[in-house]
């Protein structure tokens, strides 16, 4: 009894090594059926089917990502105006500015519009964590940021600056 759960655990410890050195099902059920005969040669069908299981269910997880990556940026605008670039620099440059996410931008209302029909909108969490977003003129998304309490005079700062040098 004791030489079979020594073989046992030598065949888990075998399994584990090889799959992650990344050699093959095969490799590792001729390796379990060398140890420990029949079963272990089972024991290594049945990692084949489980790693199987697991590349379909990520392949699955990996295709559903890529799908919401390409309806976000369909949500995205297409092209932005210079000043539309210069006023992300200034966004960028406001200390704790973080991206934000795109679901908050529903959330957001508009504040100003800038001279090339850009709109600045704002948006404070139930927290009180102040958003900030910008639209093209179709109300899709240009750029979407938060600043924690310690910085939201900096991001007020900011959007004033904003209003004065860009609209």
């Amino acid at each position: 009894m004791k030489k079979n759960s020594t073989l046992g655990m030598l065949g888990v410890i075998f399994v584990i090594t090889m799959a992650a050195t990344g050699l093959s099902g095969v490799a590792i059920t001729i390796a379990l059926a060398t140890i420990s005969g029949s079963a272990g040669m089972m024991g290594g069908i049945a990692v084949i089917g489980i790693t199987g299981l697991i590349a379909v269910a990520l392949a699955k997880f990996s295709m559903e990502i890529v799908n919401q990556i390409k309806t976000q940026q369909s949500k995205v605008a297409d092209s932005i105006c210079k000043v539309t670039e210069e006023v992300i620099k200034d966004l960028e440059n406001v200390p704790g500015m973080t991206f934000a996410d795109e679901r908050d931008f529903k959330k957001s209302r508009p504040i100003f519009t800038l001279r090339d029909k850009t709109v600045v909108r704002t948006w404070k969490n139930p927290l009180g964590v102040d958003h900030i977003f910008l639209a093209d003129n179709n109300g899709k998304i240009i750029y979407g940021g938060f600043v924690g309490w310690i910085h939201s005079d900096g991001l007020k700062k900011a959007i004033n600056k904003i209003r004065k040098n860009y609209t």
